[in-house]
Parts: C-alpha cells; sequence; structure tokens
C-alpha cells in the first residue's frame, strides 16, 4: 500500500552520513481488490520506494505505485484485467 511521507524513528546515524536519497524501483502489489492473487512476483505492480536522509539525520520513508495504464484500470475495476506475463492468469 501507499505510505505519505512517514518519518522513521530512533535512527543512529554515523555523524558523517551523507544526505540525500536512496530510490528502490520493484514490484509492490500483490492481491487485487477482490481476492486475485498474483502468482509470480514480477507480475505485481510497480512500487517505487524511497528514504531521504536529511542533513539534520533525519530519514523520510516514501512509497508511491507506478500510474501505468494497466495498474490505473485495475485501480479503477477493483480486478487484474490483463494477464501477467509470468504466471498470473486473470
Amino acid at each position: 500500500k501507499e505510505l505519505s511521507p512517514t518519518e522513521l524513528p530512533n535512527l543512529d546515524l554515523p555523524s558523517d552520513f551523507p544526505a540525500g536519497t536512496y530510490f528502490r524501483n520493484g514490484y509492490g502489489c500483490f492481491v487485487a481488490k477482490d481476492g486475485q492473487k498474483c502468482k509470480h512476483m514480477f507480475d505485481g505492480d510497480g512500487l517505487v520506494s524511497a528514504i531521504t536522509f536529511t542533513d539534520d539525520k533525519r530519514a523520510i520513508f516514501r512509497n508511491r505505485f507506478v500510474r501505468t495504464e494497466g495498474y490505473m484500470k485495475d485501480l479503477e475495476s477493483g480486478k487484474m484485467n490483463m494477464r501477467g506475463l509470468f504466471g498470473t492468469m486473470r
């Protein structure tokens, strides 16, 4: 699920830890709203996650699904509308 920006608590980062953002691009959604499950992780919807490390040693996490045409159609209908490439049938 998508989360609004969330500060990660209780970090003990080294004093010379660099400020910046770490991005992760991968799969994220494995179950449609109607209960249909993905049978392979690569059939899941794309999700970009990021952790931003600030100059004052805070870390903020955020994520968002990639808004592809297929994702938007699935979101609107509440079910998987296309067959997955790696084994998930609709």
